[in-house]
């Protein structure tokens, strides 16, 4: 019986997990590679302007 209540337990879990991830999506996201070099350029400008100046 504790063994059945274990199981249902973590199939609710689970369930649960199913649902926030289809509402609010995946936590480790990640932009698309052309986006983070976008990025770097900008910092890499901004350093470079910061040096010069």
């Amino acid at each position: 019986m504790l063994l059945a209540a274990l199981h249902e337990s973590e199939r609710l879990r689970q369930i649960i997990k199913e649902l926030q991830r289809h509402r609010f999506g995946r936590k480790a996201e990640s932009l698309p590679e052309e986006q983070m070099l976008l990025g770097l350029d900008d910092v890499q400008q901004v350093a470079a302007f910061a040096e010069a100046g």
